[in-house]
């Protein structure tokens, strides 16, 4: 090979490598070499999340493990705080929880939404509050004056079961001032904050929603229990021949139509 033979050579492989790095810095999984196909499963542990962008995917430890009210949880959320979801105490994101019951004998699972304020006890603290009563002391946090005003606080007992909901009226560092009373006592109990989210918004709206028909079904407007001591909202709904039912908090059911 002559020294020409051997600089054109050269040249060539220049420009090969210049065209390769141009294409390289173009390059995306357009699907033309099947590289935006995701060949294998993703397992998480418990304690992982998954982040793109602002958004992340994780799961809870399966709770209540083999009785009827065990729970499978699998969360996905949009917000600032590193996708850490369900993992920190005071989060500023919204939520949506896939929540299944596989050994509940009523096929209960459940799809619920929340957002920021978000704010659940430190493990092995707990609250007390009493019956009449309109606060509840939160250590721990040094809220701001008033940033909770307007959620909504559950109030659960020593076992985990869920007693009440209130709204919050306002706050300070340590003291929070619900809206009415408490119904129940509940010493050594704990506590989770939340503000509700819209279903579809004024310019996006949804085409239809569907219920089962019955006080098994309809809709049910207000926070908290249904039955029971604390029962807490009314329903509206349809019984089996059509007609159309009102429900108020004290249990009493009014045809409409």
């Amino acid at each position: 090979m002559t020294e020409q033979d051997l600089n054109n050579k050269i040249r060539q492989l220049e420009t090969r490598l210049k065209t390769l790095e141009a294409n390289f810095g173009k390059h995306q999984h357009d699907g033309l070499d099947g590289t935006n196909v995701l060949r294998k499963n993703i397992k998480l542990d418990t304690d992982q999340s998954l982040q793109v962008g602002l958004g992340s995917q994780g799961s809870q430890p399966v709770s209540n493990l083999g009785l009827s009210t065990e729970q499978v949880v699998y969360s996905v959320s949009t917000g600032k705080d590193d996708g850490r979801t369900g993992l920190v105490n005071k989060a500023d994101l919204m939520q949506m929880n896939f929540i299944h019951q596989p050994r509940n004998t009523s096929l209960q699972s459940f799809l619920t939404t929340m957002r920021t304020p978000l704010v659940s006890p430190f493990e092995g603290s707990s609250v007390s509050v009493s019956s009449g009563g309109n606060t509840v002391t939160i250590s721990g946090y040094s809220f701001v004056t008033d940033e909770l005003a307007g959620a909504l606080i559950n109030i659960f007992d020593s076992s985990g079961t869920f007693v009440e909901s209130r709204t919050i009226a306002s706050n300070t560092s340590t003291v929070v001032t619900i809206t009415g009373t408490w119904g129940a006592t509940t010493n050594g109990g704990s506590f989770f904050i939340y503000a509700p989210v819209f279903y579809g918004s004024a310019d996006t709206i949804n085409q239809r929603f569907y219920t089962q028909e019955g006080t098994a079904g309809g809709i049910r407007f207000g926070v908290g229990v249904t039955a029971g001591s604390q029962n807490q909202n009314g329903l509206l709904y349809m019984d089996a021949t059509g007609d159309i039912y009102w429900r108020n908090k004290t249990g009493t059911s009014t045809k409409l139509n």
